[in-house]
């Protein structure tokens, strides 16, 4: 498909053709397998796309027949009903395929196959519940090699990844389970992921390997990272069908995703597309590298790091485990080569991350004695910030970050601390919390911090805080649904300039963009909102941006204006705020452009205009 955005149908079967239950493409594209209601499978001449001619049909089964499958040579075709029956055929001259054998694995219902990409080894299974590897060695005489036990209901699906080291099964006992199959003699389990759905009626690797598509009974498809079986964390949810997916497959550069559905749809998905998964649950925050190749993501435990500058999307490049408990801030260090993670276990991780790929563990900050909920690097990079639930705001020397130093801890604060943040100077740290109020501290000597101003308005807990020098402003973000600006030029005078209202929800986090004139924020509502600040004064109509689930917790930007945002969905997601750009991404996938009648049907009185010419 040349074009995905914009497909076209090339040819249709005859209609005389029953239901058409499976489709199978030959890996030369030139022979096109099907099995239908008519309990007959067919090999259709596709070799010229726009005509397609019928070259042969397999009569055998006694009922339909519900999948094909081409072996990696394209000499062998398999095909599987609801006679329960598994054919083997030869259609090595695909105008006069020969049968080869039949397998009868114990299966109750229709089996389900997949083909190992060395065209040797094939899975079967049912609803029986064991998935069983053969020999194929000798296609006449297929040998059993293993039986894979584990689901506790009917195996709907089953793929090979393409290196054929890792079988996916997928079942109705909503467990997609991966199988170490390098020597399919002596098959292991290497993972169990669950679905809840009712049933994982499909499933399909990327041509790379790092992600596993599945679709079932809950009208869903999902894609899994699992670039570590070990660590897939949570899918990437896509919502649309309206019924039962069938089936998905991948496009041969692994950027389309075809889904389809009992709901008579067949879905063109771009992936990846703008959500990051393999989370560990809620996203709570999210941070840029200062040269804006990398982002960190962090959830349960663990801090995921992600090439979003890679050639056709995001890869992950590694996960920091050794919290024991929630990481809920990220801080990268100036020179990018730091990372700092704070978490609820009570300390704070420092990172050395100058290569994203193999990031090392260089310290960890103790000292709090309840949950660390804020971590901000200094300028300069020496100085670290770290607040929680303690009360307490810490600061600390982490020049050499093997050998963390403690310098002082400010007093003042009688509850919660959420949020620190430094001003560009960094002789200026705010602090906000549960008391409703941000605080500005003087730390131009950081063992001697000095309160310097407190800012009240927000009506409940203050969630978090960040300053843009350049314009010498603050924002904050509360509880109580709003973000406030103020002008703090003279940090011992602070004047409030703004209270952003919009957002029905707390609203969760804040940022600036790189050119302060505009402020992202994040809330509980599932929005991300957008405010011109050319006049902070008065703050320009928020754009809304939607695509999160559920609730919203953090939100960032990197150098070039790029926006990163993180959810309850388990979900990071990347947003393009460049209007030029989205506008071009618009036109390039909106098709048709809209005609005259209807642009006076919807726009009357105005003259039209081809908006994407």
């Amino acid at each position: 498909m040349s074009a995905p955005h914009r497909p076209t149908i090339l040819a249709t079967a005859d209609s005389r053709t029953q239901g058409v239950l499976s489709a199978a493409f030959s890996p030369d594209g030139k022979v096109l397998a099907t099995g239908g209601e008519d309990d007959l499978a067919r090999l259709w001449d596709v070799s010229v796309p726009g005509r397609l001619r019928q070259m042969a049909t397999l009569a055998g089964h006694i009922n339909d027949v519900r999948h094909v499958a081409f072996g990696s040579s394209g000499r062998t075709l398999v095909t599987t009903g609801h006679d329960r029956l598994v054919r083997l055929w030869d259609v090595t001259d695909p105008n006069d395929p020969e049968p080869l054998a039949e397998l009868d694995g114990g299966q109750d219902a229709t089996p389900t196959v997949a083909f190992a990409p060395d065209g040797h080894t094939l899975a079967t299974a049912g609803s029986d519940g064991p998935v069983r590897l053969w020999d194929l060695g000798d296609r006449r005489r297929p040998v059993l090699l293993a039986t894979l036990r584990g689901h506790t209901g009917p195996v709907l699906s089953a793929a090979f990844s393409p290196d054929g080291h890792t079988l996916a099964t997928g079942s109705f006992d909503d467990t997609l389970r991966l199988w170490n199959v390098a020597d399919p003699r002596r098959p292991k389990q290497l993972a169990t992921l669950t679905e809840e759905g009712g049933g994982i009626a499909t499933a399909a690797f990327s041509p790379d390997g790092r992600t596993l598509a599945t679709g079932g009974y809950d009208f869903a498809v999902r894609l899994w990272d699992v670039t570590d079986v070990h660590d897939a964390g949570d899918p990437v949810t896509l919502r649309g069908h309206a019924e039962t997916v069938f089936e998905v497959a991948f496009s041969p550069d692994g950027h389309t995703l075809a889904s389809v559905g009992k709901d008579a749809t067949i879905r063109l998905w771009d992936v990846p597309g703008p959500a990051l998964g393999g989370n560990s649950g809620t996203v709570y925050a999210v941070a840029f590298s200062p040269d804006g190749r990398t982002l960190a993501s962090a959830s349960h435990r663990t801090v995921r790091l992600w090439d979003v500058v890679a050639p056709g999307g995001p890869i992950r490049l590694a996960t920091l485990p050794g919290h024991t408990d929630g990481v809920v801030e990220l801080a990268f260090a100036p020179g990018g080569r730091t990372l700092a993670t704070a978490s609820l276990d009570k300390t704070v991780r420092l990172w050395d991350v100058g290569v994203p790929g193999r990031p090392a563990l260089l310290g960890t900050v103790s000292g709090h004695r309840e949950n660390v909920l804020a971590v901000a690097f200094a300028p300069d990079g020496t100085t670290l910030a770290t607040a929680g639930a303690d009360r307490s705001i810490r600061l600390w020397n982490v020049a050499d970050p093997r050998r963390p130093v403690a310098l002082a801890t400010l007093s003042g604060p009688e509850h919660t601390v959420e949020s620190v943040a430094f001003g560009s100077a960094g002789t200026t740290l705010a602090t906000a919390g549960v008391d409703h109020t941000v605080r500005l501290w003087n730390i131009a000597d950081p063992r001697r911090p000095v309160a310097q101003a407190t800012l009240p308005g927000h009506t409940n807990v203050v969630n978090d805080v960040t300053i843009d020098s350049r314009r010498n402003l603050l924002a904050s973000a509360g509880f109580d649904g709003t973000a406030r600006l103020w002008d703090i030029a003279d940090p011992r005078r602070p004047v409030p300039l703004a209270t952003l209202r919009g957002h029905s929800n707390t609203v969760a986090d804040v940022a600036f963009a790189p050119t302060g004139r505009t402020l992202a924020t994040a809330s509980f509502d599932g929005t991300l909102r957008l405010w011109q600040l050319e006049d902070p004064r008065r703050p320009g109509a928020a754009a809304v941006l939607s695509g999160h689930t559920d609730r919203v917790y953090a939100v960032a930007y990197g150098p070039d204006g790029l926006l990163a945002s993180g959810g309850t969905d388990a979900t990071a997601r990347m947003w393009d705020t460049d209007p030029g750009r989205v506008a071009g991404r618009v036109c390039e996938l909106a098709h048709p452009a809209i005609t005259r009648e209807q642009w006076a049907r919807h726009i009357p009185g105005v003259p039209y205009q081809n908006p994407c010419r």
